[in-house]
């Protein structure tokens, strides 16, 4: 196998872009640990800076980009000053067979819009409130499998979904396990007006507590809790009730400084669009483009498989041993066995945009308050829920996806329940999602 120690040549492509832009790369080699140097300069405003470098027109994996740090996949101030990054490739990819051409190595970097960012961010959770971005989930650094991503950073996805229109709460009326008020003749015409970074992964619990400084779960194996999602937790927990979706003059105030939503905030530098989805983000998002039963095309107007979805698609009663099922006498059993109850968040394959779990493992808690539903004559744009709840006085809130206690047939993008926004109202079968709402 041959061994590369040496740079004949260095070149670097820059896409074209308007405004903001760079100019000025240039590729260096820094000789005593051979790592290299990439420098340039920035123009037309603060950008968002990513980076993939090429060997032989092949891109180099993201695992091998582990030590890329500086002025690249994070937000880059247009301050005059020449920006400047360092890649230091690990010692194996030297010698994995990827010989060089006359050494040349191609770094490419793309420029974003503050406004326009690449589709996943990542957050860090140790209230440095970094923030990086990448093009694409095979370009995460680790690995999306990495447990980096359940316990120490959030990564999320954003979902391309200004002016886009669907339809909210549609089932076919064959759909096994929808109810009389879920024919799609009934379902809500709903348009979104902005993009969305939704979490990629439910909330953990190593993530919660993190940010929380506790550990409300009950599935709390000592040897996995961290990755299994958050839940016990209800609404009351994570925001102040008088709390709405988007409203910063209640969200930078000093009221809620104890929720759980707060400190997120604060830890991560993100303001007040930092929040729980609305149902219609939720849906929209766990749909992934489709209008079908389940979010993985099924095809057929309705589900021919008796349990509904299958039991490699996502953890509900059956693949959970019934843990919704739970007496006193199994009770800390199925809580300590991560083969019962809740599962590794991530440990089902993900629908089309790369979310996983968005059916069952937990419910999932989003902003509006949950009543009967009822039919909109004509286009309705943001829902954010009803305004009362079902009743008038107590306040249920909308959980979206199903559990690992619920039936099958319960764990379809449609279906929708609800948990009483009281303080020990909490079970442990319902987390939640976050949302950052893109200005």
């Amino acid at each position: 196998m041959k061994m590369f120690f040496a740079l004949a040549s260095l070149a670097a492509s820059v896409p074209a872009f308007a405004a903001p832009s760079v100019s000025d790369v240039e590729v260096s080699q820094i000789w005593a640990q051979k790592p290299l140097r990439v420098s340039y300069s920035l123009s037309g405003g603060d950008a968002i800076v990513t980076a993939e470098v090429f060997t032989n027109g092949f891109p180099i994996a993201a695992g091998h980009q582990l030590s890329m740090s500086g002025d690249v996949n994070r937000v880059v101030q247009d301050d005059g000053a020449v920006k400047s990054f360092v890649w230091n490739p690990p010692l194996a990819w030297w010698g994995d067979g990827r010989d060089v051409i006359a050494g040349t190595i191609d770094v490419r970097l793309s420029v974003w819009p503050t406004n326009n960012p690449p589709d996943y961010m990542v957050l860090d959770l140790d209230g440095s409130k970094n923030k990086e971005y990448f093009t694409s989930e095979d370009r995460l650094p680790l690995g999306i499998k990495s447990d980096v991503y359940r316990t120490d950073k959030f990564v999320m996805r954003r979902i391309h979904a200004k002016g886009r229109s669907f339809r909210m709460g549609a089932s076919h009326f064959k759909e096994r396990g929808q109810g009389s008020d879920n024919f799609i003749e009934m379902a809500r015409h709903v348009m979104l007006t902005a993009d969305f970074y939704i979490g990629v992964f439910e909330f953990t619990q190593a993530q919660y507590r993190k940010i929380n400084g506790n550990k409300p779960s009950r599935f709390a194996n000592p040897d996995c809790w961290e990755t299994r999602p958050v839940e016990y937790v209800q609404r009351f927990h994570l925001m102040d009730h008088k709390w709405p979706n988007a409203d910063p003059s209640i969200a930078n105030s000093s009221e809620g400084d104890n929720k759980m939503f707060k400190k997120f905030r604060n830890a991560t530098g993100l303001d007040w669009r930092l929040t729980l989805p609305t149902r219609a983000q939720w849906e929209y998002a766990c749909r992934a483009g489709t209008m079908t039963p389940l979010y993985d095309g099924y095809s057929s107007t309705y589900m021919t498989n008796a349990l509904g979805v299958s039991e490699a698609s996502c953890r509900f009663s059956r693949n959970a041993d019934n843990g919704g099922a739970i007496d006193e006498a199994t009770s800390q059993s199925v809580m300590y066995d991560t083969t019962r109850g809740t599962a590794r968040v991530g440990s089902y394959e993900p629908n089309a945009w790369g979310l996983y779990d968005m059916l069952g493992n937990v419910s999932e808690l989003c902003h509006d308050f949950f009543n009967a539903l009822s039919r909109y004559e004509t286009m309705t744009v943001d829902p954010d829920g009803f305004t009362t709840s079902r009743d008038g006085y107590s306040t249920y809130r909308v959980t979206c996806g199903g559990s690992c206690r619920q039936r099958s047939i319960e764990c379809r993008p449609s279906y929708v329940d609800s948990q009483q926004d009281w303080l020990y109202s909490s079970d442990e079968y319902v987390g939640f999602r976050p949302v950052y709402i893109l200005p």
